[in-house]
């Protein structure tokens, strides 16, 4: 009695919008090769965010010259609003002070005006002191930004690559999962129809058919 091998090797592929994405090849085996075709888009997409993180990746703390000035010129457009804040409070208030003792006075030679005008030069002093340390902590700031906006942006690349691995294996493997139930319906029509051929060689064996 001879048994006839059967080939349950076969190929499945799955189309989106009328265009082949997963191609699934199982062999007699079951082992499973499966290839995503990427549409011109994805591809474009995706090797744009695979290319420019490999190229920020190294430079992520690193300033150039032209980030260096913008952020310089913000420290100083910052420094000079401030010093012009601290201007418009004092100034008045000086001249004030001034046109006060010259007019009950007569003269600024006075202790009186002396003593209220070093009270408001030790103020101001203070102001411009605040806002020295608000210079520093502004500077901070744009950096912590600077630094935060590249930050996020790698992460949206690398997000972007690892979602995208995900869903392809996600889909690859549904598409394989259909592969393996197929392949399993056909293996076991396949040992049915063995199982048939033996029956009935053992019938005819019997009544000598």
């Amino acid at each position: 009695m001879s048994k006839t091998s059967k080939n349950n090797s076969w190929s499945r592929t799955i189309s989106l919008n009328g265009a082949p994405k997963i191609h699934s090849v199982v062999d007699e085996n079951g082992n499973i090769a499966s290839n995503y075709t990427m549409s011109p888009w994805e591809k474009l997409a995706y090797e744009y965010a695979e290319r420019e993180f490999a190229e920020n990746i190294d430079d992520i703390n690193v300033f150039s010259e032209k980030t260096l000035n913008s952020l310089n010129e913000q420290i100083d457009a910052y420094t000079k609003s401030g010093i012009a804040k601290i201007d418009e409070i004092y100034t008045p208030m000086i001249k004030n002070l001034q046109n006060d003792i010259a007019s009950r006075f007569g003269s600024l030679d006075n202790s009186i005006f002396l003593d209220k005008l070093n009270s408001l030069e030790d103020k101001r002093a203070k102001s411009v002191a605040a806002l020295s340390e608000d210079i520093k902590a502004k500077e901070s700031e744009l950096i912590d930004e600077e630094l935060d906006r590249r930050y996020d942006y790698l992460n949206f690349l690398n997000d972007y690559q690892l979602q995208f691995l995900e869903n392809t294996s996600g889909n690859t493997a549904r598409a394989n999962n259909g592969s393996y139930s197929n392949n399993s319906r056909n293996s076991y029509a396949n040992l049915s129809e063995e199982l048939g051929d033996i029956t009935k060689s053992i019938l005819m064996s019997l009544f000598n058919l």
